[in-house]
């Protein structure tokens, strides 16, 4: 049986892969008059691998070849082996023991990259996950003059395990009133690592303006890429940067409530302490 070692390299979780006509079993007796055949009598194999089982007999002299398959169902770094019985054959005999033939396998499943945003310093506040995310900078009231937030972003590979590399392209089309600056195209982002840098400034002169909410929007395009594999286009990652715009009247609205509340209690309290003497 050759060879001892099968390496199936890199492959994805979910793409099996099945290498054609990889294990030769071979009957290497002299071809003569009368010769036994190769016939298999038992396997075990190990790991996420599997083996094409032989047709029928082998006669002397000739070959059979078998495929190899990896079954990539988790990531992981996997090593097995196929362990081949096999006996020599006739009809006129008991068969013949000839002992087992071992193949070894191994080869590496990635998951896909997955990226997402983190906040890293600053204003507002991040929340979010999978494909859509939000820094809200809460509520500003209008007349209060300049504003200036910042708030600093990154982009990590967020994946474990062995895993494909994230490459991304940011779409900053939808931005007029907030400003963007290092969001800027990356490759061969590995599994666990973290971009920094992508800062969100805010610079506005709320003098004049009239209450509304503010919000544009960054797309992040990526790619699960490796070396020798096909990238995989993943879903759109939306970022969002919102601000939400107050009248003063709606900031104080909470204190003034308060106030007509203890009001109210006041009125009451004296008026029950005022029956009260009256009864006495």
């Amino acid at each position: 049986v050759t060879p001892t070692t099968i390496d199936f390299g890199t492959t994805r979780v979910g793409e099996n892969v099945t290498l054609v006509d990889a294990i030769r079993v071979a009957n290497s007796a002299e071809v003569t008059a009368l010769n036994d055949d190769l016939v298999e009598t038992g396997r075990s194999i190990s790991g996420p691998f599997a083996a094409d089982s032989l047709s029928g007999l082998i006669t002397a002299g000739s070959f059979e070849e078998l495929d190899a398959t990896l079954l990539a169902s988790s990531a992981g770094e996997f090593t097995g082996s196929a362990q081949f019985a096999y006996a020599s054959s006739n009809e006129f005999m008991s068969d013949l023991d000839l002992g087992t033939q071992t193949v070894n396998f191994e080869g590496t499943v990635n998951n896909l990259a997955q990226g997402l945003f983190e906040f890293i310093g600053g204003d507002g506040t991040l929340t979010g996950s999978g494909t859509s995310f939000v820094l809200d900078f809460g509520d500003i009231e209008v007349g209060t003059g300049v504003v200036a937030l910042n708030s600093e972003l990154g982009v990590r590979n967020a994946v474990t395990g062995p895993a494909d590399n994230l490459e991304g392209t940011f779409n900053l089309a939808g931005l007029s009133e907030f400003i963007a600056s290092g969001f800027d195209d990356f490759a061969a982002l590995i599994a666990g690592d973290l971009i920094a840098g992508l800062n969100v400034n805010f610079d506005f002169d709320t003098d004049g303006m009239v209450a509304r909410l503010i919000q544009e929007v960054v797309q992040l395009d990526t790619r699960s890429v490796f070396p020798d594999l096909s990238p995989i286009d993943l879903d759109p990652i939306t970022l969002a940067f919102r601000i939400n715009l107050v009248d003063s009247t709606q900031v104080d609205e909470p204190g003034t409530l308060l106030l007509l509340l203890l009001g109210l209690i006041g009125i009451l309290s004296a008026r029950r302490r005022k029956q009260g003497l009256m009864r006495l």
